[in-house]
């Protein structure tokens, strides 16, 4: 497990925080408890914060409030913004990724940009689809089991990702 280091947290991962499934906000705030005792920084990007709040009504909006002051918020810059138009840029070169360009949301490719940094963070995310190879490669990978509502369980998987400079 990586201790002491800086990790983005992906939106999926803070709307499963904040889940009505009872197992799997249970196991993913088991997983966020460990992190955070082993030293790491969490962090998440203003972007996340806006798809957390745009759509939520007044009681997600409060949890969600709540939930964010344990993160630090990376804020926009131009720096960060010019990383995120290379991001894509490469993704456009790329033939495996080009393909399904359309399907990766502008906030994820942002979202992605923000661990091309030197001091080399690591976001955690379920949805490894958005951030493609050869661009990211994962660090660690963490099954969360989960058990819906009426019985069937499932499994989750979040990739604790890393940049491919």
């Amino acid at each position: 497990m990586i201790k002491n280091s800086h990790i983005l947290f992906d939106t999926c991962i803070l709307n499963n925080l904040l889940s009505k499934e009872f197992f799997l906000r249970d196991q993913t705030k088991l997983l966020f408890k460990e992190l955070t005792n082993l030293g790491n920084i969490l962090y998440v990007s203003e972007f996340t914060k806006y798809e957390l709040l745009r759509d939520a009504n007044l009681n997600k909006k409060m949890a969600f409030g709540e939930l964010l002051n344990t993160f630090r918020v990376i804020t926009n810059s131009r720096d960060r913004l010019e990383r995120a138009v290379k991001l894509y840029e490469s993704y456009k070169h790329e033939p495996s990724i080009n393909s399904i360009l359309h399907s990766i949301s502008d906030v994820d490719i942002f979202i992605g940009s923000l661990i091309f940094t030197d001091q080399k963070p690591y976001l955690l995310t379920a949805d490894f689809a958005d951030f493609p190879r050869p661009f990211f490669v994962e660090r660690d990978i963490f099954p969360i089991e989960f058990r819906r509502p009426r019985g069937n369980m499932n499994c989750l998987y979040y990739y604790l990702l890393q940049a491919n400079i």
